[in-house]
């Protein structure tokens, strides 16, 4: 897993340097600067652009099980991307089309009407450039390069957005001219990433082959349209059920606990990016022990991390409210159970990679797609049992079946199983954190006790980190992070 480790400390690096500007981005300047309302706007506009460009691929994210055998051909290679970018172009116009013949029956919220007609526009651009971003981000994942397409989203991005955000401190910034700052900082990062490709693939080739299983290709992307698009469908469902329901302030608020969320996102989303082409060439080798060796140590690596994030989250509920705002309250149990549902998705590691990237690549596409679909009416009646925090409940829920389901699938066809005694040690060892963080005395100040709670985590993981032999690889991504923190940020400005 060295490749898989050194790609992903740096995917990790650019990624939480980025999302410490998002941080200050959103907690400290629009928080304070903006309405729940117009969070809820910028929270809508990017999920629903984000699932149009992942309906609008097609599924064609999940033919990267073929470009081992064209990744040595530059006129394949190319020919590959070519294709691609017909393919998302052609759903980009089909998709685009069928929301705005149907966007004021499905998008019309009454109380929020004025913002959204105003600028639901910007869903369109926003959808485009998003969808090519994530088609040339898939050819620089499966030629290896993660790092480039994190510093352009996660870096970069928000280095934009920060500047944008900064000028909401003048009272006379309107906030139409900063909606479209806004949009073009969210659209640079595309730019970028299509002139570093071509630029390390130039000269282009004169003429372009497609590849002669294109048949074969084409039907793999079906299914992994379905597998791709049902997690952020299933996102999207939940940010309109809000919407629709508790108003577009809710909605605001949910923005908020998912850019919180993205804490656990980032390193599962590193480490799923640049496994993928791995384990593709795993499953061509049938190199099964790679395959369980990458499954074991995905699984409890993610699993330790999210759960440090939770703890630290759980254990500084209070101090994170009363930064974000006593209009924000309402959200604490959200929160918590938004974070909670990914600290259950990691415990899973990287098994949906595993399963796509297999030939039974099928059965993950429509398992996603039916609990997609047996998850819709419970967002609206989990809503209507527990109030704001129920959809967040159901997501919970979602993930539960999701890796149950999976673990048993992958044990029972590839006699693959991640977890040993090992694994139920590490589940005892945090069990046992929560209680003695749970036993220590509260404090006035939310500050003192947010200092004390978050050394004790620290501390008590670090323990954990430094005797368990099931994550040798994370201990060794953090003790060699400084030095590749210096010589990322030496390089961070000339990376291609």
């Amino acid at each position: 897993m060295s490749t898989i480790s050194r790609q992903t400390s740096a995917g990790i690096i650019y990624s939480y340097l980025g999302l410490t500007i998002g941080f200050v981005n959103l907690l400290v300047l629009q928080t304070k600067l903006l309405s729940t309302e117009q969070i809820g706007l910028l929270t809508f506009l990017i999920t629903q652009s984000q699932t149009l460009s992942m309906l609008s691929l097609l599924g064609f994210n999940g033919t990267g099980f073929f470009f081992p055998l064209l990744r040595e051909d530059k006129t394949q290679r190319m020919s590959y991307l070519l294709l691609a970018c017909l393919v998302a172009g052609t759903g980009f116009i089909f998709f685009s089309s069928l929301v705005y013949a149907f966007q004021n029956k499905v998008f019309e919220f009454p109380s929020q009407s004025v913002l959204l007609k105003k600028f639901f526009l910007y869903v369109y651009p926003l959808t485009f450039f998003t969808l090519f971003f994530n088609v040339f981000e898939l050819y620089k994942q499966l030629n290896y390069d993660i790092a480039s397409p994190r510093i352009y989203r996660e870096l970069y991005k928000r280095v934009f957005t920060l500047f944008v955000n900064l000028l909401l401190l003048f009272k006379s910034f309107r906030f139409s001219n900063f909606m479209l700052l806004w949009l073009l900082a969210n659209i640079l990062p595309t730019f970028q990433l299509i002139y570093s490709v071509l630029k390390s693939e130039w000269p282009l080739p004169k003429t372009f082959s497609f590849y002669k299983g294109l048949k074969g290709m084409l039907s793999t992307s079906f299914f992994a349209f379905l597998a791709g698009t049902a997690p952020l469908l299933s996102q999207t469902i939940l940010l309109y059920v809000v919407t629709r329901n508790f108003g577009l302030s809710n909605a605001g608020i949910y923005g908020v606990a998912l850019t919180i969320v993205n804490i656990l996102i980032l390193p599962n989303r590193s480490l799923s990016s640049i496994a993928y082409p791995v384990i593709v060439d795993a499953w061509k080798n049938k190199k099964l022990t790679t395959l369980r060796n990458i499954y074991t140590k995905s699984s409890h690596t993610l699993f330790l991390i999210a759960a440090l994030f939770f703890t630290l989250i759980w254990a500084n509920i209070t101090t994170i409210i009363k930064m974000l705002g006593h209009s924000y309250a309402v959200g604490q149990q959200t929160i918590l159970f938004l974070v909670l549902g990914y600290v259950i998705n990691s415990f899973g590691g990287v098994n949906g990679a595993i399963i796509i990237g297999s030939r039974y690549y099928k059965f993950d596409s429509l398992l996603q797609a039916a609990l997609s679909l047996l998850m819709i009416p419970f967002y609206n009646l989990s809503g209507i049992l527990w109030g704001l925090k129920g959809p967040a409940i159901t997501v919970c829920i979602n993930y539960v079946l999701l890796n149950i389901c999976r673990y048993f699938f992958i044990g029972l066809c590839f006699k693959i199983w991640p977890y040993s005694r090992q694994t139920l040690l590490l589940i005892l060892l945090l069990i046992s954190v929560f209680t003695v963080i749970s036993l220590i005395p509260t404090y006035s100040n939310p500050f003192i006790n947010s200092v004390i709670r978050s050394t004790i985590i620290l501390f008590c993981y670090s323990l954990i980190l430094s005797n368990l032999s099931i994550i040798s690889d994370l201990r060794h991504v953090i003790f060699q992070t400084p030095a590749r923190i210096k010589a990322l940020l030496t390089n961070i400005f000339s990376t291609d």
